[in-house]
């Protein structure tokens, strides 16, 4: 790429030796000015196939219909209730504070990735600028959108159950609720992982095309600190998933009420985001089966871990960082998985001594 004062070049090696089909290992090196960007590891695949795979269906667009019906019914069924709730306002602030704040560290960690990210086809200061930019409305999003999904759930929960105790009042009440809660979701996510692994061997089984596979290889993330960077990202993915699907679950129980049409609705659901992911009919009942069988887990499970608030975060903070600590098998970027697991026991060892 020619620039004002320099060319930059963008250099790749190709294996000759092909993977699979014609898809082949290549390595990338990026030279900007008289500094050196990579190696960056991926996987190339025919652009034909590649654009066959990534065509959007039908089915990709009943998910994205069915998402938002659920998520207008749920802002309706709130609205509804929400005279009727005491709410704990200070605690979703609270919750929307702390995300915001993990995200501003997040962002100040990530400092190296703007350098490295950084095109030389603007100023360095409008680069810059753009940036900080971007970061303030990522801070700010996250402190609203975990605040309102706070917000919702409680809403739609307790108008359904009624006063649902989420957040003890007194110290010792929320260390004994936070241990018990730790157990009850590191046992679940035992399960629930136990379970997914058996039916997936059984699924695999059946004979069918392969999708959803990443082209890229793993590699540590751009960061002063890249465990911390995991961890980060991991916690504040758990809040958004955790409070997101305690929404969806008390929209659920507003709009069905009967344990029945319950039922009736998570399959027809699972069926839909079954299609999406599914380009031919083995697929689709693979795709089903392992999402029934998951469902008919957390329904057993939640049961066990009730309304403890600890417990399912605990649950989601380990589903969410699941490709992130992932990367614990590759040896060379072991020692990042490591910093992010000691980070999520400081956080635990801080709680326990603040409270």
């Amino acid at each position: 790429d020619r620039r004002k004062n320099r060319d930059d070049h963008t250099i790749t090696w190709e294996s000759k030796k092909k993977l699979l089909g014609e898809a082949t290992h290549r390595v990338e090196v990026v030279v900007k000015g008289d500094e050196v960007n990579g190696p960056r590891h991926f996987v190339k695949i025919p652009e034909e196939w590649e654009r066959e795979h990534n065509r959007q269906t039908v089915q990709q667009v009943l998910v994205v219909i069915l998402l938002f019906a659920v998520g207008l019914a749920g802002v309706i069924f709130a609205a509804i209730a929400i005279p009727k709730v005491a709410v704990y306002w200070r605690l979703h602030m609270t919750l929307g504070a702390i995300a915001a704040a993990l995200r501003l560290i997040a962002f100040v960690n990530d400092i190296p990735a703007w350098w490295e990210g950084y095109d030389t086809a603007l100023t360095w200061t409008n680069s810059m600028t753009q940036e900080a930019l971007g970061s303030a409305m990522g801070i700010m999003l996250a402190f609203l959108g975990v605040a309102a999904l706070a917000v919702l759930a409680e809403v739609l929960l307790r108008s359904h159950f009624g006063d649902i105790s989420f957040w003890p009042s007194s110290g010792p009440d929320r260390a004994r609720a936070m241990l018990e809660g730790l157990f009850a979701g590191v046992c679940a996510v035992f399960i629930l992982d136990g379970i997914s692994s058996l039916t997936n061997v059984v699924l695999d089984k059946i004979p069918s095309a392969v999708r959803g596979m990443s082209p890229n290889v793993a590699s540590y993330p751009v960061a002063f600190s890249p465990g911390l960077n995991l961890f980060l990202h991991a916690v504040v993915a758990t809040m958004f998933l955790v409070l997101t699907g305690a929404a969806l679950a008390g929209t659920v129980f507003c709009a069905l009420r009967k344990p029945n049409w319950i039922a009736l609705g998570m399959i027809a659901a699972a069926a839909i985001l079954a299609g999406a992911a599914s380009r031919d009919l083995t697929e689709f009942s693979k795709h089903l089966a392992s999402l029934l069988v998951s469902l008919a887990a957390i329904t057993v499970l939640a049961r066990v871990l009730r309304f403890n608030v600890f417990s399912w975060g605990v649950l989601g903070l380990l589903a969410s960082s699941d490709a992130a600590f992932s990367l614990l098998k590759n040896p060379g970027v072991q020692v990042y998985g490591q910093q992010a697991l000691v980070g999520i026991g400081v956080l635990v060892v801080a709680y326990l001594v603040i409270i």
